[in-house]
């Protein structure tokens, strides 16, 4: 009796699908914090971006304004105006569903 172990092609189907769902997940959540940022010049809003680090799961969401800390967290005389933090939190549903999506068999 032989035995043939597809436990690579399971392997690469599972990096796939993982990828995939980083993706989703990333575009998604960015959309969110777009359409959430206080909008002034539209720079910060224009500045959010996400990248995909598939192989590990990772996305990161952000932007490289120097000043988006402080619409988020606020300060001593301003108060936050939160736009990732929320993009995340009151998504977590449909962010479940965008991963349940791309691992469906």
């Amino acid at each position: 009796m032989s035995y043939d172990s597809n436990r690579r092609k399971v392997e690469q189907d599972l990096r796939r699908k993982l990828a995939r769902a980083t993706s989703a997940v990333g575009a998604f959540v960015e959309g969110e914090a777009k359409v959430r940022a206080p909008v002034r010049t539209g720079a910060l809003r224009g500045s959010i971006t996400h990248k995909d680090y598939g192989r590990t799961g990772t996305t990161v969401i952000g932007t490289n304004m120097h000043y988006a800390v402080h619409q988020e967290y606020g300060t001593e005389k301003m108060a936050p105006q939160s736009f990732l933090r929320p993009a995340i939190t009151e998504n977590k549903s449909r962010i479940r569903k965008l991963v349940e999506r791309a691992y469906k068999w």
